[in-house]
């Protein structure tokens, strides 16, 4: 059994169930005994398949879920699962060293885990998740980061994706925080920088405005959401999604000068 004498002073958290999808049986053993040990509610599979079949019969509310499986692998099971209209919070767990991320965060993955896995690192992420998922129903407390100012940060970064010098010393400036500060606090919730947030939130951005928006050409895609060279933001749109940005708008009928 996996202990730990670190004390996260959270209160306990009933009924959250927990199912670890792992083809590496030590490694997903391991990780079942430790979140036991702290009290969730934990389930396993060695596939996605597995794992449907357990979904479908459980209320499960943390998918702790590996890229690479036999059977069914990780974004094959995040496709399922979006087939079926399951929503869940899903962590992806992976030893690989270039992911495509992208493919997971737009089906609904929200942290990436390297392997070996950080569990009382883990336990602390979904911990902040689940409080600031509570907290979005029933009103922040005072003075916690993760309730209060990321959801703040958050709204800033939405209604300034179109600012060019939005960066995180706008952010930090904004919100009065120091730098060196905000870069720890976001780092350790999110497991990627501001930077790669604000990219991240724009390219995600750049897909709904594709399918829902007038507007026709790289170029307004690009200075809308806050880049001036269309080409460089339709190179970092082939390397997010994988898929060609000429392809994307052809599809809704739009044209590309750039």
């Amino acid at each position: 059994m996996v202990k730990t004498s670190i004390d996260l002073n959270y209160k306990q958290l009933d009924n959250v169930k927990i199912l670890v999808v792992d083809d590496n049986t030590d490694l997903r053993l391991s990780v079942s005994e430790y979140f036991e040990s702290r009290g969730f509610t934990v389930f396993n599979a060695s596939d996605g398949r597995k794992a449907l079949e357990i979904i479908e019969d459980n209320n499960i509310d943390i998918l702790l879920l590996d890229v690479e499986m036999p059977v069914m692998n990780g974004l094959e099971t995040l496709k399922m699962l979006e087939q079926k209209s399951i929503q869940l919070n899903v962590i992806m767990i992976t030893g690989t060293e270039n992911p495509k991320k992208y493919n997971f965060y737009k089906k609904g993955c929200l942290l990436f885990e390297r392997k070996p896995v950080n569990l009382i690192e883990l336990e602390y992420k979904i911990r902040n998740i689940y409080r600031a998922l509570h907290n979005s129903k029933s009103g922040p407390p005072k003075n916690s980061f993760i309730d209060i100012e990321m959801n703040q940060i958050y709204e800033f970064l939405m209604q300034n994706l179109h600012n060019y010098n939005l960066n995180p010393e706008m952010v930090a400036n904004h919100f009065n925080i120091d730098l060196s500060k905000l870069h720890y606090k976001i780092n350790n919730l999110l497991t990627i920088s501001l930077h790669e947030t604000i990219k991240n939130l724009r390219l995600l951005q750049a897909r709904e405005l594709i399918k829902k928006s007038s507007l026709k050409t790289a170029r307004e895609i690009s200075l809308t959401l806050g880049y001036r060279d269309a080409g460089y933001f339709s190179k970092l749109y082939q390397i997010a999604f994988d898929e060609d940005l000429i392809a994307e708008l052809k599809k809704v009928g739009k044209q590309l000068p750039i």
